[in-house]
């Protein structure tokens, strides 16, 4: 029991340096942007792989805060049909939504995982590092 206790305090240790991680991100893509923009209206020199990594980057702020989120209840909940059931259908409700969010998040991490292996065997570039490269150097002819 004291190992589940320890493993427990290790992973609640990890969402918290993840959610961390995710406001951190959260912070650079605000400065980040900030930056694009002044840099693209002022200067007439924007920075143009800003759009694609912040998109990027708040992919990766949903997943990473997901779990920390979850645990705290902050997700938001229709909770009009659950309040009414008794709290043992309550709790088989609750448990019969986490096995199918757990089932959807290993399709989708599988499938993902495989998408991203693809992309990566086949080196498929950007499309909008591939566009910010023809501007760069004033070839506008998509060859």
């Amino acid at each position: 029991m004291q190992l589940l206790a320890k493993a427990g305090a290790i992973f609640d240790q990890a969402m918290r340096l993840l959610a961390a991680l995710a406001i951190v991100l959260l912070v650079l893509i605000m400065f980040g942007v900030c930056a694009e923009v002044v840099m693209r209206y002022y200067f007439r020199r924007p920075i143009f792989w800003m759009e694609e990594v912040s998109t990027y980057a708040l992919v990766y702020v949903a997943f990473l805060g997901a779990a920390w989120l979850l645990k705290h209840e902050g997700h938001v909940i229709t909770d009009l049909v659950v309040n009414r059931l008794n709290p043992k259908r309550r709790a088989a409700v609750g448990t019969f939504t986490s096995i199918i969010g757990g089932i959807t998040c290993g399709v989708v991490g599988w499938y993902g995982t495989q998408c991203v292996w693809e992309y990566f065997r086949c080196i498929i570039p950007s499309v909008a590092a591939k566009a910010a490269s023809v501007y760069h150097h004033g070839n506008y002819s998509f060859r």
